[in-house]
């Protein structure tokens, strides 16, 4: 964990369980996760990608709003840490990118927009090599 965690929970105890007034004015962190619920869509590959300007605008919009489809990160499921995958690699399992999500209308316009974005991001920013 780093201080987008650390420092907004302090803030939230100090303010909750001060006996006495707390002059705090603010915090202010680089990347905080305040609040993992709010936050789910940025643990999402698709969203991410298209945030970062790798999943164009079009094909986003077709497959987040017209077709359902979500490619949330392993972290996000309550999935194992890098480690733990690194530690199961080493040893010879190899895990599947997840499907499109259980909302996604597999129509065969939705089938081929979701194996594009797999394509153009390497397995949905993937951080497994199969070979």
């Amino acid at each position: 964990m780093a201080a987008g965690v650390y420092v907004p929970t302090l803030a939230k105890e100090l303010l909750d369980n001060a006996k006495d007034t707390v002059p705090l004015k603010g915090i202010a962190v680089g990347d905080p996760c305040t609040d993992n619920v709010a936050q789910s869509d940025s643990m999402d590959g698709l969203w991410y990608g298209h945030k970062m300007g790798l999943v164009p605008d079009q094909l986003f919009d077709l497959l987040w709003n017209k077709c359902g489809a979500r490619a949330p990160n392993e972290v996000a499921l309550g999935g194992s840490s890098l480690r733990d995958k690194r530690n199961k690699s080493a040893r010879g399992g190899n895990k599947k990118m997840r499907g499109p999500g259980p909302n996604f209308k597999p129509t065969p316009e939705c089938k081929a927009a979701f194996r594009k974005f797999l394509v153009s991001t390497s397995k949905g920013f993937s951080q497994e090599w199969d070979r």
